[in-house]
């Protein structure tokens, strides 16, 4: 029964060492315990403050090295002890090194000058690098004992069963009083990240990540374990306090180890819950933005790094001690690497044995934490870049450099002092890479999906306007009806229009009476000029007329009501040439949509090709319709108000400060340009003006790389603008 521990895989060419005599150095300490149900050793580095464990086998094997027995004498021994759990040479290599690397062996070669000597540049260098990381600084402090052995009544308070208690009782509270206040408490949560807030949300965090640390120290402290070390850790500049708690390995309990690792956001919670307990109560508007701080930051932000477990953060080694899945990061990495040097350099490499947890756990972990790291590093490059610019390009280029240079550099190194590296086969599947990420950025297609909201409407409809000034007396009709050709549709009054018509008619009378007089008593003069007036009367009058005429409104032609402006204003004065209604005429309904412009030109070369359509109210199967044309100009103004957010359309408006009438009283924010579709199929006759839906249209939009390069580019854009604004 063989407990592996964390083991690199093993070398292809095995040294030969079984002639030497190695020792345990003194200081180390060894002690045992169960986990997962079988017996293990756990080595204790306490210079390093490092935790190994040990199966049965290997601790039986490094428990003989004293320095007066050979390597080949304790395989010997181990075998006669252990039986057919023994060791094999080529394990015992791989232990040996392992156990060199990590300084629990030493012999004369690595204690000579040289080795020492090298061991000591080694540790120079890996100081060097790490101190002019970018993404990560670790800066130690001091030792928290003395103020901790002052604080053990508050940690067996906070983490025994009283403190579970008042912990479930609070949080539980909380949670209940923010499910009843969900709504306002989600619409004041945007103000979170506004920038008056960054340096209140800046000390929050601080102080809670503070908070966070105090809560693994005290936990550790209360199942007695021993809290060497604490300081801050900059990731990007960034102050993160830490506490050193690794001697919780020497704890027994698998579930006081998990605790120790969720008390952190145990303590986190449980101020979240309070700040809860304070917004839900307090009216003041200062008091409830800074728990609002505290309950977002608390939460979410924890919850979101340090419960998962892809990051050698607290979920991580939660995961492991409840599954009992020991240096299950170590086993992936170890993977990766024997997977890369097995079937991209063709080495004859074996992957080490592992009597806990199964291969598809450990190749599965592997793989989804490798790529969260790569989502992890880009997001936290990506935004050095957005809030440094310059500055933040520079620390980018170092940490690439030190985050992916570093591990190429060793393994040129490596590849080109192993004589057993199969070069051709590395150099085909360079190149198949190399090639594959070239098609994947230069040739493979990108399809994007263009959506464009529309509204059903008549092609070229008539609109009927006032032909004079008047006040609306009668609305005959409504959206929806159907009028014919001549039908009386609306009635309006002008009392002055019409005395002033009677007045010109009065005149045109007395003027015509006069002119006779003239006629008898042969002016000829005088008859002349009356009659030049009574031309001007006359004129005048056919104008009246036709004004009168105008306040009678008449349908132009055979269809149906599809809009009314005035349907509020009876009563009302109304100007001439106001639009009173809109007529359409059946079988000239078209479908209007408003493109954005980054999809216009996709439209336009997809003029006269069929698009989906789906209409609300009549399912989910589409209809077809058929692109007619894109009009070649971009307009503010909404063709149909069903279309704007203020009537529940997918649009955003705004007030049109250039209003003349209800019609245009509200325009799109960013201008859209407009475009015909024609509908097509056996579904034109169900299809009714004044729906709305949407029609989607596919093509394709360069390469995946373009894609990739663009999205990046309008992402970090987009951040720009968003911190201009808040300047």
């Amino acid at each position: 029964m063989k407990l592996e521990t964390s083991l690199p895989p093993a070398p292809h060419h095995t040294v030969d060492v079984l002639g030497t005599y190695p020792s345990v150095r003194d200081d180390v300490r060894v002690s045992v315990q169960v986990y997962g149900g079988r017996t293990c050793y756990l080595i204790e580095d306490v210079l390093c403050s490092k935790f190994y464990r040990l199966g049965l086998a290997e601790y039986t094997f490094v428990s003989l090295l004293d320095g007066q027995t050979t390597i080949a004498d304790a395989i010997g021994q181990t075998a006669e002890i252990c039986g057919s759990d023994g060791l094999d040479e080529r394990e015992v290599a791989t232990l040996c090194k392992w156990l060199l690397e990590c300084s629990i062996i030493t012999t004369e070669q690595s204690r000579s000058e040289n080795r020492l000597e090298e061991g000591r540049v080694k540790q120079q260098t890996r100081r060097l690098l790490g101190s002019v990381n970018p993404m990560i600084q670790k800066i130690p402090l001091f030792n928290p004992m003395p103020v901790l052995r002052h604080l053990d009544p508050l940690a067996k308070l906070f983490f025994g069963v009283w403190g579970w208690v008042i912990w479930i009782l609070v949080v539980g509270r909380a949670a209940f009083a923010l499910w009843g206040s969900w709504d306002e408490f989600s619409g004041a949560g945007v103000h979170v990240l506004a920038r008056e807030n960054w340096l209140v949300l800046l000390a929050t965090w601080l102080g809670l990540k503070l908070i966070h640390e105090a809560g693994h120290a005290l936990a550790c402290r209360r199942f007695g374990g021993h809290v060497r070390e604490s300081g801050i850790v900059l990731i990007l500049f960034a102050p993160m306090p830490y506490v050193d708690v690794t001697s919780g390995w020497r704890i027994d309990g698998k579930w006081q180890r998990v605790l120790i690792s969720a008390a952190g956001m145990y303590a986190e919670i449980f101020c979240a819950a309070i700040a809860a307990l304070v917004w839900t109560s307090s009216f003041d508007p200062l008091v409830r933005q800074h728990a609002m701080n505290v309950i977002v930051t608390a939460s979410v932000m924890t919850l979101l790094v340090n419960a998962n477990p892809l990051m050698r953060f607290d979920g991580y080694y939660m995961m492991t001690d409840a599954l009992e899945l020991p240096n299950l990061a170590t086993h992936g990495r170890q993977w990766l690497a024997t997977a890369t040097r097995r079937y991209l350099l063709g080495m004859d490499v074996r992957s080490p044995d592992r009597s806990e947890g199964s291969a598809a756990v450990v190749v599965t972990y592997a793989i989804a934490s490798l790529l969260w790291r790569w989502l992890v590093c880009l997001s936290l490059l990506l935004s050095a870049e957005v809030l440094m610019h310059g500055v933040g390009k520079a620390i980018a280029i170092v940490a690439i450099g030190l985050w992916a240079g570093l591990p190429c550099y060793r393994w040129i190194l490596m590849i080109m002092k192993n004589r057993s590296v199969r070069y051709r086969r590395m150099a085909c599947l360079t190149a198949v890479a190399t090639g594959t990420c070239w098609m994947c950025w230069s040739v493979v297609p990108w399809y994007s999906r263009g959506t464009v909201p529309l509204v059903v409407d008549y092609h070229r409809p008539y609109e009927v306007r006032i032909g004079a000034d008047g006040f609306l007396d009668q609305l005959s009709v409504s959206v929806g009806d159907v009028v014919s050709r001549g039908q009386i549709l609306a009635r309006l009054s002008n009392r002055e229009l019409e005395l002033e018509y009677r007045d010109v008619l009065l005149d045109l009378e007395t003027s015509d009476a006069r002119y006779r007089s003239f006629l008898s008593a042969e002016s000829i003069a005088a008859a002349g000029v009356e009659q030049k007036v009574q031309a001007a009367l006359r004129s005048r009058l056919v104008q009246l007329q036709r004004q009168l005429a105008g306040l009678v409104v008449c349908s132009p032609a055979d269809g149906v009501i599809a809009q009314c402006d005035v349907e509020s204003c009876l009563g009302t004065y109304i100007h001439r040439g106001e639009r009173l209604l809109v007529i359409g005429s059946h079988g000239s309904e078209k479908m209007l949509g408003l493109v954005d412009q980054a999809d216009v030109d996709a439209f336009r070369r997809a003029q006269a090709q069929r698009v989906d359509v789906r209409l609300w109210g009549m399912g989910e199967r589409p209809i077809a319709g058929r692109i007619d044309r894109v009009l070649p100009r971009a307009e503010l103004s909404l063709p149909h108000a069903a279309l704007g957010a203020d009537a529940g359309g997918p649009l955003p408006v705004r007030p049109n400060p250039q209003a003349t009438g209800d019609s245009d009283a509200m325009e799109l924010i960013a201008p859209r340009f407009p475009v015909l579709i024609d509908l097509v199929g056996g579904e034109t006759d169900r299809v009714m003006p004044g729906q709305t839906g949407y029609a989607r249209l596919v093509y394709r939009d360069g390469t995946l790389g373009r894609a990739v390069r663009d999205s990046l580019t309008d992402w970090i854009e987009d951040k720009r603008a968003m911190l201009r604004m808040h300047r």
